[in-house]
């Protein structure tokens, strides 16, 4: 929890830090919130188009979500 307030911090900061967002999805895909883990990876993925990581996990959350009994992985 004090991992998700310093990530939620870090956005109003600076809510061009993509990281922060990125962080932000992790933690809600450990939690198993997809919806608001592919809402922060898309937020990463709007200010960094290119970011690679933020683009994998996501592609997993929407496996993931396609699944009637998801796997059990963490995020890269």
């Amino acid at each position: 929890e004090k991992a998700k307030q310093e990530y939620l911090r870090s956005t109003e900061v600076k809510p061009r830090f993509y990281l922060g967002y990125y962080n932000l999805g992790n933690f809600y895909f450990g939690e198993k919130d997809w919806k608001k883990a592919k809402e922060y990876y898309l937020k990463a993925l709007e200010i960094q188009p290119r970011f690679k990581d933020a683009k994998h996990n996501l592609a997993v959350l929407e496996t993931i979500s396609s699944c009637a009994n998801p796997p059990r992985l963490e995020p890269q």
